[in-house]
């Protein structure tokens, strides 16, 4: 299916993924970054009534591959000075930061590439379209755990420590993203999906989005890729002109398994 461009890039982008408007071949809606990559173990996203039982017409079930790669932080994590490392939880030590444990973890997972340097992470397709996406408490919980290590952490060609914004992991930057501050995204089967923040039976903290623009990426109808139509004069506006552009898009996946998701497995319950 495709889609006309008449809402904000971000919002479709971080859209409540849901089978009817996405999956369905009479969907109106392209397809959303998190029904691609999401906590689900079977990589379905699941809304009463809206459940996916394939993507992109491609069944995880038969296709086993045809998931996302996932980390969860461990349940017994509670407060964000435990996320961070900063204070003892019950499944680890005092000092350790499973934060960051976590992506020790992912970063092999989905195989992303270290920039040599910076410019060349910005100059190099293949490496800048690695990037995790996260919201504004995510990003700020991981600059804390940064912290912790003070001038110990490195990036490719700073120290990440406080003095220092747009922090890295290997290199690549974490992305904010402002719809993920927001995003009704994370559920469980008895309620409806809430924001990260919102700890109604939800798995309330941080979630890190990574995406590798090599294998997901959108995609243009060729007849429909930024029409023009003709011009109009607004009866208000007697002396602007407005040109309506048409455009037909969708998102596209070519693997998932280079994507992942870090995700709590438990309440955060310091995490607003």
């Amino acid at each position: 299916m495709w889609t006309s461009m008449i809402n904000g890039w971000e919002d479709l982008l971080w859209r409540l993924p849901k089978n009817s408007e996405m999956e369905s071949d009479s969907g109106l809606y392209p397809y959303s970054i998190p029904a691609f990559i999401n906590e689900q173990s079977n990589g379905l996203y699941t809304v009463s009534g809206e459940s996916f039982t394939t993507v992109e017409g491609i069944s995880p079930t038969s296709k086993t591959r045809w998931k996302p790669q996932q980390t969860g932080l461990p349940s017994g994590i509670t407060t964000n000075a435990e996320a961070i490392g900063g204070d003892t939880y019950t499944t680890g030590a005092t000092g350790v930061s499973p934060l960051i444990a976590a992506f020790d973890e992912m970063f092999y997972k989905v195989r992303f590439e270290t920039p040599p340097t910076k410019q060349e992470y910005f100059e190099d397709p293949k490496l800048y379209g690695q990037f995790i996406a996260c919201s504004r408490r995510a990003i700020n919980l991981y600059q804390q755990a940064l912290r912790m290590g003070n001038d110990r952490f490195y990036g490719a060609s700073s120290p990440s420590d406080p003095s220092y914004l747009n922090p890295m992991y290997g290199g690549i930057e974490l992305t904010y993203v402002a719809a993920l501050d927001t995003a009704p995204l994370y559920y469980t089967s008895t309620n409806a999906p809430v924001a990260e923040t919102n700890g109604t039976g939800n798995n309330r903290g941080p979630r890190y989005y990574w995406i590798n623009g090599q294998y997901l990426t959108p995609v243009f109808h060729t007849s429909r890729y930024m029409a023009k139509k003709d011009p109009m004069v607004h009866p208000n506006q007697p002396f602007t002109t407005v040109v309506p552009v048409d455009c037909w898009w969708n998102l596209f996946a070519r693997s998932r398994q280079r994507h992942g998701i870090i995700y709590p497995l438990g309440d955060i319950t310091t995490y607003t």
